[in-house]
Protein backbone atom coordinates (compact mmCIF):
# COMPACT_ATOMS: atom_id res chain seq x y z
CA UNK A 1 0.00 0.00 0.00
CA UNK A 2 2.82 2.42 0.85
CA UNK A 3 4.45 1.86 -2.57
CA UNK A 4 1.21 2.85 -4.31
CA UNK A 5 0.80 5.84 -2.00
CA UNK A 6 4.32 6.97 -2.95
CA UNK A 7 3.48 6.67 -6.66
CA UNK A 8 5.31 3.39 -7.33
CA UNK A 9 8.49 3.29 -9.43
CA UNK A 10 9.49 6.30 -11.54
CA UNK A 11 10.31 5.21 -15.08
CA UNK A 12 12.90 7.99 -15.62
CA UNK A 13 15.39 5.82 -13.70
CA UNK A 14 17.00 2.92 -15.54
CA UNK A 15 18.79 1.27 -12.60
CA UNK A 16 18.00 3.37 -9.51
CA UNK A 17 14.21 3.17 -9.52
CA UNK A 18 14.18 1.15 -6.28
CA UNK A 19 16.56 3.54 -4.51
CA UNK A 20 14.56 6.59 -5.56
CA UNK A 21 11.30 4.95 -4.43
CA UNK A 22 12.97 4.21 -1.09
CA UNK A 23 13.93 7.88 -0.75
CA UNK A 24 10.34 8.97 -1.41
CA UNK A 25 9.03 6.44 1.12
CA UNK A 26 11.57 7.67 3.68
CA UNK A 27 10.55 11.29 3.04
CA UNK A 28 6.92 10.26 3.63
CA UNK A 29 7.89 8.89 7.05
CA UNK A 30 8.11 5.18 6.25
CA UNK A 31 10.95 3.17 7.75
CA UNK A 32 12.61 -0.10 6.82
CA UNK A 33 12.29 -2.76 9.46
CA UNK A 34 14.59 -5.73 9.85
CA UNK A 35 12.89 -9.12 9.74
CA UNK A 36 15.33 -11.98 10.45
CA UNK A 37 13.36 -14.57 8.43
CA UNK A 38 13.11 -12.40 5.32
CA UNK A 39 15.67 -13.27 2.68
CA UNK A 40 16.49 -11.73 -0.66
CA UNK A 41 19.26 -12.10 -3.17
CA UNK A 42 20.37 -10.05 -6.11
CA UNK A 43 21.97 -12.22 -8.73
CA UNK A 44 23.96 -10.80 -11.63
CA UNK A 45 25.60 -12.76 -14.36
CA UNK A 46 29.36 -12.29 -14.36
CA UNK A 47 30.28 -9.19 -16.27
CA UNK A 48 33.44 -7.63 -17.57
CA UNK A 49 34.91 -4.18 -16.98
CA UNK A 50 33.05 -2.71 -19.97
CA UNK A 51 29.78 -3.65 -18.25
CA UNK A 52 30.94 -2.09 -14.96
CA UNK A 53 31.57 1.16 -16.86
CA UNK A 54 28.27 0.92 -18.76
CA UNK A 55 26.31 0.48 -15.51
CA UNK A 56 28.22 3.30 -13.78
CA UNK A 57 27.28 5.59 -16.67
CA UNK A 58 23.60 4.71 -16.28
CA UNK A 59 23.86 5.41 -12.55
CA UNK A 60 25.45 8.80 -13.36
CA UNK A 61 22.33 9.93 -15.18
CA UNK A 62 20.04 8.35 -12.59
CA UNK A 63 21.89 10.01 -9.69
CA UNK A 64 21.67 13.42 -11.36
CA UNK A 65 17.88 13.18 -11.45
CA UNK A 66 17.70 11.57 -8.01
CA UNK A 67 19.90 14.21 -6.36
CA UNK A 68 18.02 16.97 -8.14
CA UNK A 69 14.76 15.60 -6.73
CA UNK A 70 16.17 14.50 -3.35
CA UNK A 71 19.13 16.81 -2.52
CA UNK A 72 19.43 15.39 1.00
CA UNK A 73 20.81 12.21 -0.55
CA UNK A 74 23.97 14.05 -1.56
CA UNK A 75 24.94 14.70 2.05
CA UNK A 76 23.64 11.42 3.47
CA UNK A 77 25.47 9.13 1.05
CA UNK A 78 29.14 8.24 1.13
CA UNK A 79 30.19 9.61 -2.26
CA UNK A 80 33.74 10.69 -3.10
CA UNK A 81 32.77 14.25 -4.16
CA UNK A 82 31.03 16.51 -1.67
CA UNK A 83 27.98 17.84 -3.49
CA UNK A 84 25.12 19.98 -2.23
CA UNK A 85 23.21 20.75 -5.45
CA UNK A 86 23.08 19.93 -9.13
CA UNK A 87 24.44 23.30 -10.27
CA UNK A 88 27.55 24.98 -11.76
CA UNK A 89 29.67 25.13 -8.55
CA UNK A 90 29.11 21.42 -7.99
CA UNK A 91 29.85 20.74 -11.65
CA UNK A 92 33.27 22.34 -11.03
CA UNK A 93 33.78 19.97 -8.08
CA UNK A 94 32.93 16.99 -10.29
CA UNK A 95 35.17 18.25 -13.08
CA UNK A 96 38.06 18.67 -10.63
CA UNK A 97 37.51 15.11 -9.38
CA UNK A 98 37.51 13.81 -12.98
CA UNK A 99 40.67 15.72 -13.89
CA UNK A 100 42.51 14.54 -10.75
CA UNK A 101 41.55 10.89 -11.17
CA UNK A 102 41.48 10.33 -14.95
CA UNK A 103 45.02 8.90 -15.32
CA UNK A 104 44.63 6.53 -12.37
CA UNK A 105 41.25 5.30 -13.62
CA UNK A 106 42.64 4.69 -17.09
CA UNK A 107 45.42 2.59 -15.55
CA UNK A 108 42.97 0.70 -13.36
CA UNK A 109 40.62 -0.02 -16.26
CA UNK A 110 43.52 -1.26 -18.33
CA UNK A 111 44.59 -3.56 -15.49
CA UNK A 112 41.07 -4.80 -14.90
CA UNK A 113 40.59 -5.50 -18.61
CA UNK A 114 43.64 -7.77 -18.49
CA UNK A 115 42.15 -9.56 -15.47
CA UNK A 116 38.92 -10.14 -17.45
CA UNK A 117 40.87 -12.64 -19.57
CA UNK A 118 42.09 -14.69 -16.60
CA UNK A 119 40.54 -17.82 -15.11
CA UNK A 120 40.64 -16.91 -11.41
CA UNK A 121 39.74 -20.33 -10.10
CA UNK A 122 42.84 -21.97 -11.57
CA UNK A 123 45.15 -19.17 -10.38
CA UNK A 124 43.77 -19.10 -6.85
CA UNK A 125 43.75 -22.90 -6.64
CA UNK A 126 47.39 -23.20 -7.70
CA UNK A 127 48.69 -19.97 -6.08
CA UNK A 128 46.56 -19.18 -3.01
CA UNK A 129 49.13 -16.58 -1.90
CA UNK A 130 47.97 -14.49 -4.90
CA UNK A 131 44.48 -14.14 -3.44
CA UNK A 132 45.18 -11.13 -1.14
CA UNK A 133 46.75 -9.16 -4.01
CA UNK A 134 43.78 -9.88 -6.29
CA UNK A 135 41.29 -8.95 -3.59
CA UNK A 136 43.12 -5.67 -2.88
CA UNK A 137 43.14 -4.81 -6.58
CA UNK A 138 39.38 -5.22 -6.80
CA UNK A 139 38.65 -3.53 -3.45
CA UNK A 140 40.43 -0.41 -4.66
CA UNK A 141 39.83 -0.51 -8.39
CA UNK A 142 36.14 -1.32 -8.71
CA UNK A 143 34.75 1.53 -6.57
CA UNK A 144 37.26 3.99 -8.09
CA UNK A 145 36.28 3.05 -11.65
CA UNK A 146 32.58 3.00 -10.79
CA UNK A 147 32.54 6.47 -9.20
CA UNK A 148 34.68 7.99 -11.93
CA UNK A 149 32.39 6.96 -14.77
CA UNK A 150 29.30 7.71 -12.71
CA UNK A 151 30.55 11.28 -12.15
CA UNK A 152 31.68 11.67 -15.74
CA UNK A 153 28.17 10.87 -16.94
CA UNK A 154 26.59 12.93 -14.15
CA UNK A 155 28.65 15.89 -15.37
CA UNK A 156 27.53 15.31 -18.98
CA UNK A 157 23.91 15.12 -17.79
CA UNK A 158 24.38 18.34 -15.81
CA UNK A 159 25.68 20.04 -18.96
CA UNK A 160 22.50 19.10 -20.83
CA UNK A 161 20.04 19.90 -18.06
CA UNK A 162 21.53 22.86 -16.20
CA UNK A 163 23.07 24.80 -19.12
CA UNK A 164 26.59 24.24 -17.86
CA UNK A 165 28.29 24.64 -21.21
CA UNK A 166 27.97 28.41 -20.76
CA UNK A 167 28.83 28.21 -17.05
CA UNK A 168 32.05 26.32 -17.76
CA UNK A 169 33.74 28.00 -20.74
CA UNK A 170 35.56 25.63 -23.05
CA UNK A 171 34.76 22.62 -20.89
CA UNK A 172 31.98 20.66 -22.53
CA UNK A 173 34.20 17.60 -22.46
CA UNK A 174 33.17 14.36 -24.06
CA UNK A 175 33.97 11.10 -22.33
CA UNK A 176 37.28 9.61 -23.36
CA UNK A 177 38.76 6.16 -23.05
CA UNK A 178 42.35 6.58 -24.11
CA UNK A 179 44.40 4.12 -22.12
CA UNK A 180 48.07 4.01 -21.34
CA UNK A 181 49.71 0.72 -20.40
CA UNK A 182 49.18 -0.02 -16.73
CA UNK A 183 52.22 -0.61 -14.57
CA UNK A 184 50.62 -1.06 -11.17
CA UNK A 185 49.43 -4.67 -11.30
CA UNK A 186 50.95 -7.80 -12.81
CA UNK A 187 49.21 -9.99 -15.40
Amino acid sequence: MAVLEAGSFDSIYRLSEDTELGLRLHEMGYRVLYHPRAHAWHDHLPYAVCNLIRRARVYGTDYFYMFQKHPRGMSDWMIPVKLDAMDAPNAYRILDYLDRNRAEVEDLVSSLERWDQIDFASILDTNPETSPMVIELFKRALPTVHWFYLFETMFETMQKNVSLSSAIPGRPRKATRTFRPATRFPN
